[in-house]
């Protein structure tokens, strides 16, 4: 992407998979930019395809518990989503992405951080589990891992219930819920 006095202000190569590229881009200015699509090495041609697409910032968004979002990120700041949580709920969250490193930090009504989490099992996948130790605003900051990170990616907030279980007899379970069942157990190191 060329700003409108000619100079590269972003690229990408790879954005998703091996042969795709995604840029995200906010505009610092208005002008004309300018798009210089071509190939990763020298003299390759070919048919290929460019979708122009307008996102609009959207500062703090409201999310509830049982919500799950898609969105786009093209601040590298990231984007942040506001919700009041009671004293005692446990509440999972989750952000995943295919087209980058997800990560994901919660903060109070201060602004402290209070949970975060880069990797929940592979890099396009962020999860927090966190028992909300105030009644208050919560804002979640759904972000890559580094800079130039932008694409879509699906963002949900639960509030779950913690069961015991002991060690010892095994429990026959249904599963009801698609985000799962979350089971806690006293251990020792």
């Amino acid at each position: 992407l060329l700003d409108t006095n000619g100079y590269s202000v972003a690229y990408n190569d790879d954005g998703g998979d091996g042969y795709n590229s995604l840029l995200g881009y906010e505009l610092s200015e208005d002008g004309e930019y300018t798009i210089l699509a071509h190939s990763y090495s020298d003299g390759s041609i070919g048919p290929y395809s460019l979708t122009l697409t307008l996102y609009e910032a959207h500062g703090e968004t409201p999310i509830s518990y049982g919500d799950e979002v898609n969105s786009m990120l093209f601040a590298e700041e990231g984007e942040r989503w506001t919700f009041t949580g009671t004293e005692g709920d446990t509440i999972s969250l989750l952000m995943q992405s295919d087209s980058f490193d997800t990560y994901l930090e919660l903060l109070d009504a201060s602004g402290s951080q209070v949970a975060y989490n880069d990797d929940a099992g592979w890099t396009g996948r962020s999860m927090v589990l966190f028992t909300l130790p105030e009644t208050g605003a919560y804002t979640v900051v759904a972000r890559g891992y580094s800079s130039g990170s932008f694409g879509s990616y699906s963002l949900s907030l639960n509030q779950v219930t913690m069961q015991p279980i002991e060690f010892g007899p095994t429990l026959t379970q249904e599963l009801t819920n698609p985000q799962g069942d979350y089971w806690t157990f006293t251990g020792r190191a």
